[in-house]
């Protein structure tokens, strides 16, 4: 039996207790403890009915204007919160999160200790919640903002706290920071993630590279952006290195659309820089990484024949008919009888309308 079993087992046989003993405060304590150690386990249903069960209990206690431990109301709020996230259920871990932060922030104010490492974690998760929605940023930025401070109080006190965690707030500034196309503000932030993660790289420590090279993408879109293309170029191959060999090592189809984007990207960077020869070079193994994964991905189809329609431009500029013979009857005839979206099947037959 390992560690976690036998503590969950003692917490059960200590909730049994109190329930016939009448002990609420107690109760809740206790079954807010299990939910957090359910969600370790990841048995997140039954993470969910402790938390829930915790929550309604102390704020039933408080509504009738007794005292209770907040802390430990927000951390059951906490736990039910990082449940419903995991389960993809974020509608409802989005007002939880509201609430223990809220709780959190008005103790701090108050000057009572609480549990700073795992409120760090929980500015993270909000915030990259809300910086998928324009009208989310501005809190999405103060979170991760507000996660650094505490990264770096803790730091300065000698405590540990989730380094990784860390990039990922500076990440999520980056991030938001694009949405508003303030590229230099980002950029600084992707610095300071990328800086973290090639740190714990180099010490051997676990890091998540597919993020990773979605920091080194961001980044050279912006430097495309603001022209400057020998760092965007830089910034792109790095992203290709990695998703290239995520590509081979975990055959993921994320990782294939990510590869096809990066590819289509470089290609327009070596464009702007005047060297064609690497952008059609760039969009032709873009187009056979899609056409990889054409039937089985979707969302790359009508991106297929976008890319199609570059090419052949670039091609044309080039005066290369043998080159581009080929690419028609490998990118463009051959996909004729293959099932596709409407609107690639649309795409598809205006290329073949042009050049068919």
């Amino acid at each position: 039996m390992d560690e976690i079993t036998m503590v969950l087992e003692n917490i059960t046989q200590g909730i049994n207790m109190m329930k016939g003993m009448g002990d609420e405060r107690g109760l809740a304590a206790a079954l807010s403890m299990r939910g957090l150690l359910y969600f370790q386990v990841g048995q997140f249903s039954e993470a969910i009915g402790d938390s829930t069960q915790a929550i309604n209990i102390m704020e039933r206690i408080r509504r009738s204007g007794q005292l209770i431990d907040e802390n430990e109301l927000a951390k059951a709020y906490a736990g039910r919160a990082m449940s419903y996230h995991v389960i993809n259920d974020n509608a409802q871990a989005i007002p939880d999160l509201n609430s223990c932060i809220k709780l959190w922030e008005r103790l701090q104010k108050e000057s009572q200790a609480v549990e700073e490492g795992f409120l760090f974690s929980i500015y993270i998760i909000r915030a990259g919640l809300l910086n998928t929605t324009y009208d989310g940023m501005d809190i999405a930025i103060s979170d991760c903002h507000k996660s650094i401070a505490i990264a770096k109080r803790l730091h300065e006190a000698g405590e540990d706290f989730d380094v990784n965690g860390l990039a990922s707030a500076y990440m999520g500034i980056a991030v938001s920071c694009d949405q508003k196309e303030a590229f230099e503000e980002a950029n600084a932030n992707y610095d300071e993630c990328l800086e973290i993660w090639e740190e714990l790289k180099n010490a051997g420590e676990e890091v998540e590279e597919s993020n990773m090279a979605s920091a080194y993408m961001n980044r050279g879109s912006n430097y495309y952006q603001m022209g400057q293309i020998d760092r965007a170029l830089l910034d792109y191959n790095k992203c290709i290195a990695i998703r290239e060999r995520l590509q081979k090592e975990n055959s993921d189809e994320n990782d294939i659309f990510d590869l096809f984007m990066a590819y289509k990207n470089r290609s327009q960077a070596y464009e702007l820089d005047n060297n064609t020869k690497s952008a059609i070079k760039d969009l032709v193994v873009a187009l056979q990484v899609a056409k990889g994964a054409f039937s089985s991905h979707i969302d790359i189809q009508k991106h297929y024949y976008d890319i199609l329609e570059e090419l052949i431009e670039l091609i044309a500029e080039e005066r290369n008919n043998e080159l581009l013979q080929r690419i028609l009857q490998e990118f463009l005839h051959s996909m004729r009888q293959i099932p596709k979206t409407p609107d690639a099947e649309r795409a598809q037959n205006n290329l073949l309308r042009q050049f068919g």
